[in-house]
């Protein structure tokens, strides 16, 4: 299974931070081998909107050929709406593709045309936005919509890689990762 987790310049630091960590799990606590989680850019690093450097493993047109993609949210998805050629290079696909947005990464999935009447979260001020894409905005940690998921803020984001990893290796192995993260083990088991 391979997943990418989308990051560009000026993206919020614990988006991708939360992810990565909790998705770079499945591999120890799931025991499936063959799980690849990667960060993917348009850049060899890029800088988070605290300034932390992120390395990346490749390029967003990776991104294509994964099973499973987060896409960060940030002040730096506004660069990305309009421009067609990053969009393009993305190559997702919901048919084929298990697709989860953090907050204002549900930006690019509105201007990729993904989600004409879909229900969405984000953080609250991004809602308004939302309605620009035909989304539906909701005020909801998670909203799951088909092979779409989207997650309100940083800390919804716990509820979308959980959401991705229990779409991808089953609620056994979610189970698991999420014992190993989450403050009350009550909490982690669904």
């Amino acid at each position: 299974m391979e997943i990418a987790i989308i990051a560009f310049d000026n993206f919020t630091d614990l988006d991708l931070i939360l992810h990565w960590d909790i998705l770079s799990r499945v591999k120890t606590y799931g025991k499936i081998e063959n799980w690849s989680v990667k960060i993917l850019g348009t850049q060899e690093t890029h800088l988070s909107s605290l300034g932390l450097p992120i390395p990346t493993h490749g390029h967003v047109r990776m991104a294509a050929e994964a099973d499973g993609i987060i896409l960060c949210s940030g002040r730096g998805t506004r660069n990305l709406l309009f421009d067609e050629e990053y969009l393009l290079t993305l190559g997702l696909n919901p048919e084929k593709q298990f697709i989860g947005a953090q907050c204002s990464g549900s930006l690019i999935l509105g201007a990729l045309g993904f989600l004409r009447n879909v229900m969405v979260t984000a953080y609250p001020p991004i809602l308004d936005e939302l309605k620009n894409y035909e989304a539906i905005p909701v005020n909801e940690p998670l909203v799951v919509m088909n092979k779409i998921a989207t997650a309100s803020n940083c800390l919804g984001g716990q509820y979308l890689s959980r959401w991705l990893i229990e779409s991808l290796a089953g609620k056994e192995v979610a189970n698991k990762v999420m014992l190993t993260v989450t403050p009350l083990a009550k909490e982690a088991v669904r």
